[in-house]
């Protein structure tokens, strides 16, 4: 394995960073890790480094969540919360992972999106990669989330002035749709929760797959698939598309059956064909998911998901 310096200075950056913020956030409940272990298990990791320039393993990635409270005007603060991931090259080659999340309907899921695009955007023009930044990010959605939050008060009380109904949940939408979505990773264990999350709320049917790269397929009506995807896709991501797309016309006399004939999956689920490395991430067992598609019928999509095709040993 490489040389741990350069690891050992990002992570020694890292929980400087942290401290800090818990310092800014000391309020119970305020900023929770991830796993309770995590920096406990980076300190022994660190520990061990001093005595060994290569180790045969790899800290944990820290990941947490920070609640931020703003004032509205309401009797109750509207909480806003930014779920946060330090990849193992924060901050000397890589930027943190940081997406906001609205709870208790601070935010509709149009000004969600919103703020994450532009969250994404500030993230891209402001961060000087090989510094320590989450603070000033922070600072960013303080003075930022207020606007939109008063915006998506202004539309739900729009919707209701003009009798709007939300009609996710009995979509009439005439086609029927299954994206595959390819990330450059999915290590987030607050990221995998939220799409298990959503696959429940938007009724999809389908899998995810963590690791590197990650796979997402969901399946279901159009409008359930597109808001869905949206959402996903507002996060702060290194990198994901969709990668294809098929479809199929709804039989409007025969919703439901129509619906349950198109899946291919049934239900949704992580799936965890991820294998250890020697490297610092963690890569799918090529193998075992090819055979996890062939047995949904979707064995074609390893070559357009990966660009060759995948022999079976059978």
């Amino acid at each position: 394995m490489e040389d741990n310096k350069g690891l050992v200075e990002n992570m020694e950056q890292q929980l400087f960073e942290l401290e800090m913020l818990e310092a800014m956030y000391p309020g119970e409940n305020e900023l929770m890790m991830d796993d309770k272990n995590i920096i406990d298990d980076v300190r022994k990791w660190l520990n061990a480094a001093e005595s060994s320039s290569s180790l045969g393993f790899l800290p944990p990635r820290i990941s947490f969540q920070l609640k931020l409270l703003f004032d509205d005007g309401d009797d109750t603060p509207k909480t806003i919360e930014v779920s946060i991931l330090y990849p193992h090259q924060y901050p000397s080659s890589d930027v943190m992972e940081i997406y906001v999340k609205s709870r208790q309907g601070a935010l509709n899921r149009t000004k969600q999106c919103d703020i994450n695009q532009a969250l994404s955007d500030y993230v891209k023009q402001n961060v000087i990669v090989g510094e320590v930044c989450l603070i000033s990010v922070i600072t960013w959605l303080n003075e930022n989330c207020p606007k939109y939050i008063q915006q998506s008060k202004e539309e739900e009380n729009a919707k209701l002035n003009s009798s709007t109904k939300d009609t996710k949940t009995t979509d009439s939408s005439s086609k029927l749709l299954r994206l595959w979505i390819y990330s450059h990773h999915i290590y987030s264990k607050i990221k995998r929760k939220d799409i298990l999350d959503l696959s429940n709320e938007f009724q999809l049917s389908g899998f995810c797959m963590p690791g590197k790269p990650g796979i997402i397929c969901l399946e279901g009506t159009e409008n359930n698939c597109t808001d869905a995807w949206n959402v996903i896709k507002s996060w702060n991501w290194k990198k994901i598309n969709v990668r294809h797309q098929e479809d199929e016309k709804l039989d409007a006399e025969s919703d439901q059956l129509s619906i349950d004939s198109f899946r291919r999956f049934r239900g949704f689920q992580e799936i965890g064909f991820v294998k250890n490395s020697d490297t610092r991430d963690y890569h799918m067992d090529m193998s075992e998911f090819s055979k996890y598609l062939d047995q949904n019928n979707c064995l074609y999509m390893f070559k357009i998901l990966f660009g060759f095709e995948k022999q079976l040993p059978f």
